[in-house]
């Protein structure tokens, strides 16, 4: 009987497949100049066109515009490229690298859990920068809505594969764990007199304590030392 998908955990082939999905994708907008569209941009050199009307020369001074804005957009659109793809190689690097740690030790737990945060963290950088293009070129924002709801939906996945690695910890080595605390255990008054609060609960441990005052003390050898040190062993000549 198959699981309804709503009720399925993500896996690490899901995330992957989705992926390679995503970084096709991108890669396609940034051979189209991350969706440069043409007739915003003459509508952007008509309107400076209209504000130069009164220039001694306007057609040179729109001419001057339009070269510096061509110079920048493709200025613009290879360095962004390199950005966008570097980003892209971060994500797969990382949760390539985090997947393949299979771990049997709390460190190597605690990398494969870096490097799905990071690559987590490398997917809304993505989003960040195809926020920042879009506000800098001329394109139609509308067209960039379906790559970033793909890359929240990679998010999703690359987090629900990082809930799923919770199942290492039901068998993992070196974990810490959780320590009492042992707060107010043997604190001394201005007598300086111990205190063993919460020494017999989970706080604490019970400590040994023997007073000389009204408990007798007893040797190795059987001796009675009462309000005595316990002296060495008299063969060994030890303590």
């Amino acid at each position: 009987m198959s699981v309804p998908k709503g009720r399925r955990s993500e896996t690490k082939f899901e995330a992957q497949h989705h992926f390679y999905k995503l970084r096709d994708e991108v890669t396609m907008l940034m051979v189209r100049r991350f969706g440069f569209d043409t007739e915003r941009y003459e509508k952007q050199i008509a309107r400076i066109r209209e504000l130069r009307k009164n220039d001694p020369d306007p057609e040179k001074s729109v001419a001057k515009y339009r070269e510096k804005c061509d110079a920048f957009n493709a200025w613009f659109v290879s360095k962004e490229s390199d950005a966008v793809l570097e980003i892209l190689r971060n994500i797969e690097t990382n949760f390539t690298i985090g997947n393949s740690i299979h771990p049997v030790y709390y460190e190597e737990y605690l990398e494969r859990r870096s490097r799905m945060d990071a690559a987590i963290g490398n997917c809304f950088a993505l989003k960040q920068e195809m926020q920042y293009i879009i506000r800098t070129l001329p394109v139609d924002m509308n067209k960039f809505v379906h790559y970033s709801d793909a890359i929240d939906e990679q998010i999703r996945l690359y987090r629900g594969v990082r809930q799923s690695d919770n199942r290492f910890l039901k068998t993992i080595k070196g974990r810490p764990l959780n320590v009492a605390n042992s707060t107010n255990f043997a604190n001394c008054n201005a007598n300086g007199d111990a205190n063993s609060d919460y020494a017999s609960d989970s706080n604490g441990v019970r400590p040994d304590f023997i007073s000389t005052d009204d408990k007798t003390a007893v040797s190795g050898n059987g001796a009675d030392l009462k309000g005595r040190a316990v002296p060495p062993d008299a063969e060994s000549g030890k303590c």
